[in-house]
């Protein structure tokens, strides 16, 4: 019991952090959300905060990074219609490259107006998503810091 009494604040401090990051605090900056098996990391926008290795919010708005296997479909038209799944409008499709990968990038808003914007990129048979949602009047002031995490993105071949 005298142990207990005498790692008290300890074990509290360490009961706190775990509820805290439990709840949905997260990590602030700092952050990357990666796939190390694909060999994909890219740092958390600024202002952001990392939930895991795979998501990301600010507010109401969230980043999401996932795997999806091509099963013998062509990049490009599986890249399309994953953008347009949901009732999503295409703004705008543009290819370039990140690491010597081909890549695309996507704009589109969805049905209820907010803006859509993916990272498609080719990776063997799969391809890797990156997928942020949000709210209409959020993007402007977000386009920057978004832009600035894809410019930044790594993939290791």
């Amino acid at each position: 019991m005298n142990k207990l009494k005498k790692y008290f604040p300890q074990i509290l401090l360490a009961m706190s952090l775990i509820i805290y990051a439990g709840c949905g605090g997260g990590l602030t900056g700092g952050g990357t959300m990666e796939i190390p098996e694909l060999g994909f990391s890219m740092p958390v926008p600024a202002g952001w905060r990392i939930d895991a290795p795979e998501m990301c919010h600010k507010g109401d708005n969230t980043g999401l990074l996932m795997e999806e296997k091509l099963e013998g479909r062509p990049f490009e038209a599986a890249a399309a219609g994953m953008t347009r799944e949901f009732g999503n409008k295409v703004i705008s499709e543009s290819p370039f490259s990140i690491s010597g990968l081909k890549a695309i990038k996507a704009h589109a808003t969805t049905p209820s107006g907010d803006r859509l914007l993916r990272v498609y990129i080719l990776k063997g048979d799969a391809i890797i998503v990156l997928s942020f949602v949000i709210l209409k009047d959020d993007y402007p002031a977000l386009e920057a810091a978004l832009e600035q995490a894809i410019r930044a993105i790594n993939v290791k071949n």
